[in-house]
């Protein structure tokens, strides 16, 4: 596949060189997790070391990345300190008027990564909780917390808001939550009209066959050239690297001979 390249804005190194420099000690995506590993993850907080920043080996901005996100590991989440360093370098980097946008956010992770450090930055975390009071609790408490004015919370499905709600051109966007291969591939088409030229979507939960099989088969059939920043796949779920597998996809110009869709425009309420 094709890859673009990607400066989202003046800075040390490109959201491409950043993530594709990404290294890890002691495991690799690609090695199984020994047993206990978790356990010996808690007993390292309580001395002090975290052991998934300590593996994870950033290309810049070691330290005030680690500075950044350390709070925010404490929430229940699939998730990595990696993945987490991903999101919030890219919403670093927004252009002028892109918005990060959050889809499925379980206690609230990927969100709470976006934020870190970026109060002037619009991150908007969507997500409609159904039958999860426990992580809508939790998530809210530290919404309230630690968002600023520029930061915006719907309770909604990804249908509702992306079809009813959302205005904006998206410079990154996270995806989970999605359950099947239908939801999955829909959410991405409906992501689509708002992502702007060289937009980047990072989808989570790749290792599970169907959720891979839909962001391969909306790239195919999608009118717009996209480039595998990274697409990773790990032994099994919680992996301490790129926990149950990613995709990071970049948006590129339109394919030849194919029209764009059209850029959904809505008239303030």
């Amino acid at each position: 596949m094709a890859c673009f390249p990607l400066l989202l804005s003046e800075g040390d190194m490109d959201y491409v060189e950043y993530v594709r420099q990404i290294s890890f000690r002691l495991l690799q995506p690609t090695t199984l997790r020994p047993a206990g590993f978790k356990a010996l993850n808690r007993l390292a907080r309580k001395a002090g070391l975290d052991l998934e920043m300590w593996m994870t080996v950033l290309p810049e901005d070691q330290d005030v990345m680690q500075r950044r996100l350390r709070p925010t590991l404490r929430v229940r989440r699939r998730s990595t300190f990696a993945i987490g360093a991903m999101i919030n370098r890219g919403v670093e980097n927004l252009g002028m008027g892109q918005v990060a946008l959050c889809l499925g956010l379980g206690a609230g992770y990927p969100l709470f990564a976006a934020m870190a450090g970026h109060r002037d930055k619009v991150c908007i975390g969507v997500d409609s909780f159904h039958r999860r009071r426990r992580s809508r609790a939790e998530f809210l408490e530290r919404f309230n917390r630690w968002r600023s004015p520029r930061h915006e919370f719907y309770e909604a499905g990804f249908r509702e808001y992306l079809t009813c709600v959302h205005r904006g051109s998206i410079g990154l966007c996270t995806l989970g939550g999605t359950a099947t291969f239908r939801e999955r591939y829909e959410a991405l088409s409906l992501i689509e009209p708002f992502l702007a030229e060289n937009g980047v979507v990072l989808v989570e939960g790749t290792n599970t066959t169907d959720m891979r099989r839909a962001g391969d088969a909306f790239v195919a059939a999608s009118p717009f050239e996209y480039g595998y920043l990274l697409d990773v796949q790990t032994p099994r779920s919680g992996h301490p690297t790129f926990g149950n597998g990613i995709q990071l996809l970049q948006r590129g110009k339109p394919k030849a001979n194919v029209l764009p869709i059209p850029q959904v425009n809505r008239r303030a309420a």
